[in-house]
């Protein structure tokens, strides 16, 4: 079933677009173009590298890359440039930003001509932030859909898909990951899987992976939390302890409310820490006091009321206007502190 519950093609996910890097299927309408849309910006990333490695191997980092956002720039600029640069018959690669300003029908009909007709020398991604559901209304979405064309990627929802995530990419990347690093550093860096793509190359960098280091918690100790202690957990660390200078960190925990994701997962990645420590799981040795000191604070029936509380107030953040968000952080962190 496709997205909006009528039959037909639907997104791929990430475990099944391995058929892009097979064998060309000739038949194909879009021979040389892709649509990855969704969350997971990190692995989006990753298979743009992917398919320009796949269609120009000869050339590996040799193809001319250009990086154009259809927001601010008109589709017909964009297909003029796919023209104009074709002239030189150098191998390029086109990744068009915010795509979905492209597909509108009725201003631009032909652009899905222009991109069946892309000459082989040309490869172009385009990345949508749309929704699955508004995608897979527009004719064009259709297109790259019926040709298997379009995946739909999402990111993390929490700590434990983050690990498993960071745990896939280091698999993929050759890189020796311990358990307890994998966790600490989803735990640390969050769910945004660009920002953990990032953390993992600069400790792979430091230690010289190639020669076969392993990033265990206390390279992660080393390399991410000095800069990682950041105000999201000054707030969720305030909260735990009580101290009511909780609320006057709301303000700096989530840039003034317009990021109180981050400060939300801070608070449920303590929480997460209490849970394991209960269950006798691993917890990082510079954090064992800490958690120890918040079990005695917190026991299971106030997390389950704090959870309830952050649950609500996520909701409150994603659908009321952007002008409350701080005043509803300040009165949710209220009644943390009392709950």
């Amino acid at each position: 079933m496709a997205w909006g519950g009528q039959s037909g093609p639907s997104f791929l996910g990430i475990s099944q677009i391995k058929n892009w890097f097979s064998n060309p299927d000739k038949n194909n309408q879009l021979q040389q173009a892709y649509l990855l849309a969704g969350s997971d910006s990190g692995t989006i990333e990753e298979v743009v590298g992917r398919l320009a490695a796949h269609h120009y191997p000869e050339k590996n980092e040799g193809h001319d890359k250009y990086t154009l956002d259809a927001a601010k720039v008109s589709p017909a600029e964009i297909v003029d440039a796919w023209k104009e640069i074709s002239m030189f018959q150098t191998t390029r690669l086109f990744v068009i930003t915010s795509a979905e300003k492209m597909f509108d029908e009725k201003k631009y009909p032909d652009i899905g001509e222009r991109i069946q007709e892309l000459d082989s020398e040309t490869l172009v991604i385009l990345i949508m932030s749309d929704t699955a559901r508004k995608l897979s209304a527009k004719p064009l979405v259709k297109l790259f859909l019926q040709n298997k064309r379009a995946a739909y990627l999402y990111a993390p929802r929490d700590e434990q898909e983050a690990t498993r995530w960071l745990q896939g990419y280091c698999h993929r990347h050759s890189i020796q990951i311990t358990p307890g690093a994998a966790a600490l550093t989803a735990t640390m860096v969050g769910f945004e899987t660009s920002e953990l793509v990032q953390e993992i190359r600069k400790m792979a960098y430091a230690l010289e992976i190639s020669k076969g280091e392993t990033i265990d918690e206390k390279v992660v100790e080393e390399h991410i939390i000095p800069h990682r202690e950041s105000p999201p957990f000054e707030w969720a660390d305030a909260i735990i302890d009580g101290n009511p200078r909780a609320i006057a960190f709301s303000s700096s925990a989530t840039g003034f409310g317009q990021r109180g994701m981050m400060a939300i997962g801070a608070l449920n990645s303590r929480f997460t820490e209490i849970e394991r420590l209960r269950q006798n799981e691993p917890i990082a040795p510079f954090r064992k006091s800490d958690v120890e000191r918040a079990a005695r604070k917190w026991n299971p029936q106030r997390i389950s009321r704090a959870q309830t509380l952050l649950f609500h107030l996520d909701l409150d953040l994603k659908s009321k206007s952007t002008d409350t968000r701080l005043a509803r952080i300040e009165t949710a962190t209220a009644k943390l502190l009392n709950c």
